[in-house]
């Protein structure tokens, strides 16, 4: 007798929901692979033009303390290590409102600290130690490991050219009266070294594996 080969036909395939970011963005040949914003989109957050898409938004200041309160944007937390922004944001009150609130990172010129707490996915082993850390998308991806693509906060970007740019070209935005503190001051040495031993401490405990699994929530 010979052999059946007939075949079912399989159902539809499932088609993943294309994600369009709810701020406009610019195009960065430093961070390609981010959802970067300019400091005139930053006016339009605080002038209420994005009300109707948004549930809120926080500027998420990744600097050090003394350039925190050297200067700053109007409403931001000074959140410069991995365990604040995971204390702040990933736990259940929080993600009531998590889908449709934005979380908009910046540094002195978003270069390396606010991009470093963005970022997508652990990268390579082949990669520098400076650069393997878990950060702000990892983690969200981790916690939604069986239903991909879904995230807590897909409304996250990082404004280009950090504080720096912002204080220079829209001084608007800053907290009065609107000020700015390079990280490496002459008159904060001290500070910034032990600020950036304490960041290198924080992403170091985080490349090392635990025997138990995280509890996130």
């Amino acid at each position: 007798m010979a052999p059946n080969r007939s075949h079912s036909c399989p159902g539809p395939m499932p088609t993943l929901e294309v994600y369009v970011p709810l701020l406009p963005l610019i195009k960065s040949s430093k961070l390609p692979d981010l959802n970067v914003i300019s400091p005139a989109t930053v006016q339009m957050l605080l002038d209420g033009s994005f009300n109707d898409v948004l549930h809120g938004f926080h500027f998420i200041d990744c600097r050090f303390d003394h350039e925190f309160v050297g200067g700053t944007l109007q409403g931001a937390k000074s959140l410069m290590l991995p365990q604040d922004v995971e204390a702040e944001f990933f736990h259940p009150k929080a993600y009531l409102t998590s889908k449709r609130t934005a979380l908009i990172l910046f540094c002195e010129y978003s270069a390396q600290r606010a991009p470093k707490m963005y970022r997508f996915s652990p990268p390579p082993p082949s990669m520098t130690t400076l650069d393997r850390a878990r950060h702000i998308r990892n983690l969200d991806r981790r916690l939604h490991a069986d239903k991909y693509p879904t995230l807590h906060y897909p409304e996250l970007y990082v404004i280009d050219g950090g504080y720096k740019h912002c204080f220079e070209s829209h001084q608007g935005v800053c907290a009065p009266p609107a000020s700015y503190v390079a990280m490496d001051h002459p008159d904060h040495v001290e500070a910034c070294k032990k600020a950036l031993s304490g960041l290198r401490s924080s992403w170091k405990k985080l490349r090392t594996p635990s025997k138990a699994s995280p509890k996130w929530c």
